[in-house]
């Protein structure tokens, strides 16, 4: 977590992870409806990073299968 001042995608967000959304109060409350002090909190929502490569077993088969198909189809990887 990080204070409000703080840009969340700069104090906490790993190398990894993609930051897809900052949610800020704990209750959904905007404006001055909050008052149980939860109001500046900040929290970014973040993206798991990639997988890499070998995944195991089959994974890796349907993995490559996957990949020339979308190939064949016109997109870039």
């Amino acid at each position: 977590m990080s204070t409000p001042d703080q840009d969340p995608q700069e104090a906490i967000a790993g190398p990894d992870e993609e930051v897809i959304d900052v949610r800020r109060g704990m209750f959904g409350v905007s404006g001055t409806g909050d008052t149980s002090g939860y109001g500046r909190l900040v929290r970014e929502v973040t993206l798991p990073g990639s997988s890499p490569r070998p995944y195991g077993g089959y994974f890796d088969d349907i993995a490559d299968r996957l990949a020339e198909a979308l190939r064949r189809d016109g997109y870039r990887l």
